[in-house]
């Protein structure tokens, strides 16, 4: 909700720290060998992308910002 709110005020940069802060919620569950641990992470990086998608379509961020989700996401791939 906190990106969401930030989004809405146009503090676009500061939604996406936020975008990158639920993607963080979810990598500390990634080593649980666990099959409802890795159930909860996927769950919680569909709502970071979702979140991540919603605040890209209120306007225009930095180019630091976005470059900060970018590799947040490219290293997301890889895990």
């Amino acid at each position: 909700m906190d990106a969401n709110l930030l989004s809405q005020e146009g503090k676009l940069n500061e939604a996406f720290d936020s975008c990158r802060a639920i993607f963080g919620v979810g990598r500390s569950i990634g080593d649980e060998p666990f099959l409802i641990s890795q159930l909860v992470r996927v769950a919680i990086g569909s709502v970071a992308l979702k979140t991540t998608r919603r605040v890209l379509a209120q306007g225009v961020a930095s180019d630091e910002a976005l470059a900060r989700v970018q590799s947040l996401l490219l290293d997301e791939i890889d895990e």
